[in-house]
């Protein structure tokens, strides 16, 4: 009898799971501010200032000179370096129990979520706890997407990407593994400690190896994305 009402009692909480559909829009806090940030919701835009929350519709605008930290509330945190534009497309979290800890304390995103961020041009730092199986997180380019893959050491990935007028469009796999979709729709895996050249329409080219001025670049911004998630708790 126990076991049957157990069984039960299961077949319920699967049941009444919210689907990836059903997902509740996720919370994205702003930080680190510097200098002019505007956001475009439908048809008004407006200037924000640090604390401001934002969810899935909007763009950012980061003027030129001006930073950002995105901290979203699955973990992850986008580092936005002007002149440069996000557009928030999709951002969904199953809501969760607060950890009572820091950002920068969580290992793995508390529930999961769905992420798509599209970012036309600009300089960026992203860092991704790592996802739940059932998660999708994807950055859109104009000229391909990238997306943390499973790891099976359970480490965050970070990754940086710069897309400017009048410069070959790239990004560089830190930590982790990234996949990077080709021409054709196929998914290439990254390792870290990588060097992708974008060209419109063409085979990305990969090169092993970042140079140490460019380590020593991403680790600034990394050092700047924790100082502002330990500052951001849950509550």
């Amino acid at each position: 009898m126990r076991r049957s009402l157990l069984i039960i009692a299961i077949l319920v909480l699967v049941i009444q799971r919210p689907s990836a559909k059903e997902l509740p829009r996720g919370l994205i806090t702003l930080s680190g501010v510097r200098s002019k940030i505007e956001v475009t919701s439908g048809s008004e835009t407006y200037r924000v200032s640090n604390g401001a929350q934002l969810v899935e519709g909007v763009s950012i605008h980061v003027s030129k000179g001006a930073r950002v930290v995105m901290l979203m509330a699955n973990g992850a945190a986008l580092l936005v370096i002007g002149e440069a534009k996000v557009y928030v497309e999709d951002f969904k979290v199953l809501p969760f129990e607060s950890p009572q800890k820091s950002l920068y304390d969580m290992k793995r995103e508390p529930s999961f979520s769905r992420t798509v961020l599209e970012i036309p041009y600009g300089e960026f730092f992203c860092e991704v706890k790592v996802l739940d199986s059932r998660s999708r997180f994807v950055i859109k380019t104009p000229f391909s997407s990238v997306s943390p893959l499973p790891n099976p050491y359970l480490l965050k990935t970070s990754f940086y990407v710069f897309s400017r007028k009048g410069t070959q469009p790239s990004i560089a796999s830190w930590h982790g593994r990234i996949g990077i979709e080709l021409p054709n729709g196929e998914i290439r895996p990254v390792s870290g400690d990588s060097h992708i050249f974008l060209e419109n329409g063409k085979t990305p080219k990969i090169a092993q190896g970042l140079e140490w001025s460019y380590v020593k670049m991403l680790e600034r911004h990394m050092n700047e994305v924790h100082r502002r998630q330990k500052k951001l708790r849950f509550r």
